[in-house]
């Protein structure tokens, strides 16, 4: 299987992720080879997302990434992925106009895009206590790596928010070197901040 390449066409496809069913909407169409995963025709609808992937993913260090992935995204997907599932952090409510690239080599690729959150939501622990931001409206920015977040309008708590900010994520993170806890904790105090210099 080392040097396994071809291509692959499915007439129908059907996908579970995270209890979110997706759908392809034609034919799927993918070429594959050791190094890489090109999507050459793969557009996906159901409970809240209509997206299409088109571009190679590179499977080895060097290989050169030129992914998009466009459309309307149901953020509950993002909970599928092992990261944000150990973070105890947890999405839901809609991206839409959602235009993400995934570009360069593999070791070091870089995301950039765009989306509008319409009716997000973003809950998590900071120690034993849940912090829930929700009926998010605003837009994410991405760019290497980070991402710059304008909220239009929303809730925390019940009580009603609007805040914008970059966060440097998982670059800071390692940068500081906190612990997860340590970075809740940080959220935390950088949204009692955001709101208080609002109100």
């Amino acid at each position: 299987t080392a040097g396994l390449t071809g291509t692959a066409r499915f007439s129908r496809l059907d996908l579970l992720v995270q209890d979110t069913p997706l759908t392809a909407t034609q034919e799927v169409v993918i070429g594959f080879s050791p190094t890489q995963i090109d999507f050459r025709s793969a557009r996906f609808t159901g409970t809240g997302s209509d997206l299409t992937i088109s571009g190679v993913k590179a499977l080895t260090d060097a290989g050169i990434n030129s992914l998009a992935i466009t459309g309307t995204v149901n953020l509950a997907l993002l909970n599928a992925f092992p990261q944000v599932e150990a973070s105890d952090t947890f999405f839901g409510g809609t991206a839409r106009n959602v235009s993400i690239r995934l570009s360069g080599p593999n070791a070091t690729a870089r995301i950039t895009g765009s989306a509008d959150l319409d009716n997000a939501a973003i809950a998590t622990f900071v120690g034993r206590s849940r912090l829930t931001f929700e009926r998010l409206k605003g837009q994410v920015l991405f760019a290497s790596n980070q991402a710059q977040i304008q909220i239009n309008e929303g809730y925390l708590g019940g009580g009603p928010i609007n805040a914008t900010g970059g966060a440097l994520g998982s670059l800071g993170g390692q940068f500081l070197r906190v612990t997860s806890d340590e970075r809740k904790t940080l959220l935390a105090a950088g949204a009692a901040a955001g709101m208080a210099a609002t109100f």
